[in-house]
C-alpha cells in the first residue's frame, strides 16, 4: 500500500510506497516533469515504484510545486522542496541516501539536486542534456536518406530553417549546464560514487539523433563503470507504448539490483 506524506505544511503531498522484504536502506525520489502527473506517464511511476518495492527499495512520487498544475507553496526553490522530500523519507524510513530522477526536466532537476546534496547516490536520466554536434547532422542525413527523395527538399528547408527571432524553442525550457562544465559536473558525481542511468528515446530527435552525440556529451568518462548510457531511438519520450515500458522498466530494474 501507498502512504501519503504531506509536504509544505499539509499544502502539497507524495506517496510512499514502502520497501517489500528486505529493505535496500537506499530510497528512490521520482519528480514529475511538465505536465505528467506524479503517476508518470501512462502510470510509468506507479509501475515501476511497486516493482523497485519488490526488491526493496522504498519508493516516494510527488508532484513538484509550481510544475504543472501543482500550486507553488512556500518554498523559494525546487532544492529546498528536495530537502524536505529527503527528511520526511528519512523520518520515516531511515534511509539517508537517495536516487533520484525521471523524464526530462525531472531529470534535469535530479542533476542540479546531485550536485548540492551529497545524500544522491544514484541518478535515473531520461532523456537529459546532450550535445548538438556535427554527429546530430550525421543523424539527420541518415533520416533524410530514410525518407523518399519526393520528400527531400521539404526535409532540407525544415533543417535549414532558422528559429523566428524572439519566439522560445523546445530547447529554452531545458536547465543545462554548458558542455565543458557538464563534463566537470560529471567527473564530480564520478569520483563521489555517484551511479548513473541515462537513457536518450527517439522522442528528443529534436536535439539527439546519434549516438556519437553521447560520446562527445560525456567526454573521456563515457566508458567510466558507474555510468550506464543507453540509446533506444526507436522508443518515444514518453513511453506510449506498453512493451516500451516493460522494456524500460525492465532495465532500470536491472540497474538498480546492481547498487
Amino acid at each position: 500500500m501507498d502512504e501519503v506524506i504531506a509536504l509544505d505544511g499539509g499544502r502539497s503531498y507524495g506517496l510512499l510506497t514502502r520497501a517489500a522484504g528486505n529493505r535496500r536502506r537506499r530510497a528512490v525520489v521520482l519528480f514529475n516533469p511538465g505536465l505528467i502527473h506524479r503517476t508518470g506517464a501512462f502510470r510509468f511511476h506507479v509501475r515501476l515504484a511497486r516493482g523497485l518495492a519488490a526488491r526493496g527499495f522504498d519508493v516516494f512520487r510527488f508532484d513538484l510545486p509550481n510544475t504543472g498544475d501543482a500550486p507553488t507553496g512556500t518554498h523559494a526553490t525546487k532544492e529546498s522542496v528536495v530537502d524536505e522530500v529527503f527528511d520526511a523519507i528519512e523520518a520515516r524510513t531511515g534511509s539517508r541516501h537517495f536516487i533520484i530522477g525521471g523524464i526530462c526536466s525531472a531529470a534535469d532537476l535530479g542533476w542540479k539536486i546531485a550536485l548540492v546534496d551529497k545524500r544522491v547516490v544514484g541518478l535515473l536520466l531520461m532523456d537529459a542534456m546532450a550535445v548538438k554536434n556535427h554527429w546530430f547532422r550525421v543523424g539527420q542525413l541518415r533520416l533524410l536518406l530514410k525518407r523518399p527523395p519526393s520528400s527531400w527538399p521539404g526535409m532540407i528547408m525544415r533543417f535549414l530553417r532558422p528559429k523566428p527571432a524572439g519566439l522560445p524553442g523546445i530547447m529554452d525550457f531545458r536547465d543545462w549546464p554548458e558542455p565543458q562544465q557538464f563534463k566537470r559536473q560529471l567527473a564530480q558525481l564520478l569520483e563521489r560514487g555517484v551511479d548513473t542511468l541515462a537513457f536518450y528515446t527517439g522522442g528528443v530527435s529534436y536535439y539527439l539523433l546519434h549516438p556519437g552525440q553521447l560520446r562527445t556529451s560525456y567526454g573521456a568518462w563515457r566508458d567510466h563503470p558507474r555510468l550506464q548510457l543507453e540509446f533506444w531511438p526507436e522508443i518515444d519520450h514518453i513511453l506510449f507504448s506498453p512493451l516500451d515500458r516493460e522494456r524500460v522498466s525492465a532495465r532500470i530494474l536491472q540497474w538498480m539490483e546492481g547498487l
